[in-house]
């Protein structure tokens, strides 16, 4: 891969935790040289044991993205929107300052873990989502990038695939000059130049494409323009 435009990497092992007996959260915006990428705010991986929920009062108004990894998680935003969430699907939704954003664990069994992760991108168009939306990303197929938008917000795209070692793909951003980041879910890749493992994560911007090569099985990364 020749493309080397200019961009941050975000570590997983660098990233802080906070954890007690039941929940685990790794943040990957926490602290100098780590800063949010543009609008895009948060981006959080979270593990919770079964039974348990956590609350969550919603600081400004937000889009937001949940995907869970591992099993299924239980969403609420406390205005009647509730939801269930497995893998292999994502919920989109917009959160508005002064919500109270409930994830839960559906299993009984305290042992049995749920793995999800939560991004949050800044906003001022909280009106224009009126209700959650939930894609379904087909992981049956490999080497193909799934590409979503939401309608009303023709900037804000999002994209997902699942790669066989070796396979090569190529996204195109519609807004080159706001950048996009990217995140490795699973297995690794080299994205612009960059080798990623897992959870690791790169914020690229000043280009107009993220090529990536998938170098393990089965490695499955997740794309946000979501800039500076």
């Amino acid at each position: 891969m020749k493309n080397n435009s200019p961009g941050r990497i975000y570590l997983a092992d660098q990233r802080a935790v906070h954890q007690t007996d039941w929940f685990r959260r790794y943040y990957t915006f926490n602290a100098p040289h780590r800063e949010p990428f543009g609008a895009l705010y948060a981006l959080n991986d979270e593990t919770l044991a079964g039974g348990r929920q956590l609350d969550t009062l919603v600081q400004e108004d937000s889009y937001l993205w949940l995907l869970p990894v591992v099993g299924a998680v239980t969403f609420s935003d406390g205005r009647g929107n509730d939801s269930i969430i497995a893998a292999g699907e994502m919920m989109f939704t917009c959160l508005r300052k002064g919500d109270l954003l409930t994830i839960g664990n559906p299993y009984s069994d305290p042992q049995q873990l749920v793995n999800y992760m939560t991004i949050l991108l800044k906003t001022a168009s909280a009106a224009v989502v009126k209700a959650p939306r939930l894609f379904t990303f087909d992981m049956a197929t490999n080497n193909t990038l799934e590409k979503w938008h939401i309608n009303g917000l023709p900037g804000l795209t999002f994209a997902m695939g699942k790669y066989d070692g070796r396979s090569e793909g190529i996204y195109t951003l519609k807004n080159p000059e706001k950048g996009a980041y990217a995140i490795v879910i699973q297995g690794a890749f080299e994205v612009n130049g960059r080798l990623l493992h897992e959870r690791d994560g790169v914020a690229l911007w000043d280009t107009p494409e993220l090529e990536f090569e998938a170098l393990s099985n089965q490695a499955i990364i997740f794309l946000i323009e979501a800039g500076v």
